[in-house]
């Protein structure tokens, strides 16, 4: 099969190099494919994985998510 990059497709990979190049990078995906090879063998827990993700996502975003929510939001 083929992909067809659609114009809106193009904006959003652009506006996520642009913004978010760290989380969306080549490097980045196979550093996930490493980590989630791991926790398939059972070497590292998913849990821990998981949380040191998403404290790496709050680092490069800047951002502070859970003061920008309310309790119960998604």
């Amino acid at each position: 099969g083929y992909l067809i990059i659609t114009k809106l497709g193009r904006e959003v990979y652009d506006y996520l190099t642009e913004n978010y190049g760290k989380l969306v990078s080549e490097e980045r995906t196979r550093k996930l494919e490493k980590l989630m090879d791991l926790i398939e063998r059972g070497e590292k827990d998913y849990q821990s994985v998981l949380r040191e993700l998403f404290d790496e996502i709050l680092t490069i975003s800047g951002r502070d998510i859970v003061k920008e929510h309310k309790v119960g939001e998604c």
